[in-house]
Parts: C-alpha cells; sequence; structure tokens
C-alpha cells in the first residue's frame, strides 16, 4: 500500500471569466494508475528527477487522482495545462493532505520555473496559512495571507478567480453542499508582474 505522505488533485475545472465557457476539465479517470496524466504537458523535464502519476484516490480506491511530481518548484517534472495567453480565469479544484506537514500549491500565470505565481497552502511548521506567492527570477515575494488551519484527511475544493491583477480565492471541503456564491473569500491579492500563463500543480 502506498504511503501517502502527499497531496493530490482529484479533480480541476478552468473557466474563461469573460464567456463562462469550459476551457479544460480533468477527472483523471479515463487514467492508467501509475501513468503519467495524458491531458497535462511537461514543459520542464530536469535529468533523472522522478515523474508525476495518476493514483489509486486515498478515500475512494474508485477514483483516480493526480500525484504530482515531487518538489516540482525546484526539481520534478512540470505539468502543466492550458495556454499561454491564459488570463482571466476561473479554477476550481480538489486536493487532499495525506499528513500533516505536507504544502499543497497551486501555480497560475506560469511562464517558467522562476517566473510564476502560487497559491499554496503552508503547514503549521510553515506558518498555518493560505498564501499568495510571486516567484520573479527566482526570488519569492509574499503578496497575500490569511492565517488559516487546514486538517488532513480531508477534500478540499478551492475556487481561484483571476481578473486582471487581482486573485481572489475561496476555499470549503468538498463535501459542503454551500454555494460558492454563497462564501466569502478566504485570501485576495493583487500583483500586475504576470497577465497571462499557464496552470500548474505541485506538492512541496
Amino acid at each position: 500500500m502506498r504511503a501517502w505522505g502527499l497531496s493530490v488533485v482529484l479533480l480541476m475545472v478552468v473557466l474563461a471569466v469573460a464567456e463562462g465557457r469550459i476551457l479544460f476539465q480533468d477527472d483523471f479517470e479515463g487514467e492508467t494508475i501509475g501513468a503519467e496524466p495524458s491531458k497535462w504537458m511537461v514543459v520542464d523535464d530536469p535529468p533523472g528527477d522522478p515523474p508525476g502519476e495518476i493514483a489509486e484516490d486515498p478515500e475512494d480506491s474508485r477514483n483516480k487522482v493526480l500525484l504530482a511530481s515531487l518538489r516540482g518548484d525546484r526539481n520534478g517534472r512540470v505539468y502543466v495545462v492550458g495556454e499561454a495567453d491564459w488570463a482571466d480565469l476561473v479554477v476550481q479544484f480538489d486536493w487532499y493532505l495525506a499528513v500533516e506537514g505536507v504544502q499543497h500549491g497551486t501555480v497560475f500565470r506560469y511562464q517558467d520555473r522562476n517566473n510564476h505565481y502560487l497559491i499554496d497552502r503552508r503547514s503549521p511548521a510553515a506558518g498555518d496559512a493560505m498564501d499568495f506567492w510571486r516567484r520573479q527570477n527566482g526570488g519569492w515575494t509574499n503578496v497575500g495571507r490569511a492565517p488559516m488551519t487546514v486538517p488532513p484527511q480531508v477534500w478540499y475544493t478551492t475556487m481561484l478567480i483571476l481578473r486582471g491583477d487581482t486573485f481572489i480565492a475561496k476555499m470549503k471541503e468538498r463535501d459542503d453542499p454551500t454555494s460558492f456564491k454563497e462564501l466569502d473569500p478566504i485570501l485576495e491579492a493583487q500583483d500586475g508582474a504576470f497577465a497571462s500563463g499557464v496552470l500548474w500543480h505541485l506538492r512541496r
């Protein structure tokens, strides 16, 4: 049995803000366990670094999830979806932390490994918060933080709303029937360094 000391993604849906049109959707159900995700492109593949893979849902073996490449922000393969001109988007994704101490992140407006934005959940040892970060020329700048505790072994759904230089995040437990329209943001930020780019999921 796999040791689930990691974070995984079950579902990702991306919509264009202006049109409400679905640009991308993946629930990984047509994939093969142990294989790399077929709908995601590899844009950075350092020699010798581990691949990501499709795995069983730690809560329900009937479902499949994406286990991202280990430490994909520094090593590991970078899997992305989208186009370089993706700008104003609504991104919704389900994610799960198997144990405490793991950090989960989703990168948006990705230019390359050293230039992008990141929303991530920080473990208690790293601040116990949700953060927006700008990575520019290899350096990190925090552009928004909201202290919050996110217990492991629970599926969560996050909605990320990107409009121009404004970023808004909402979050709930996946099984919570409350509409996102009824939820207040957990985190908001503004930054104008990167106007568009693809999406990338990572674990740390």
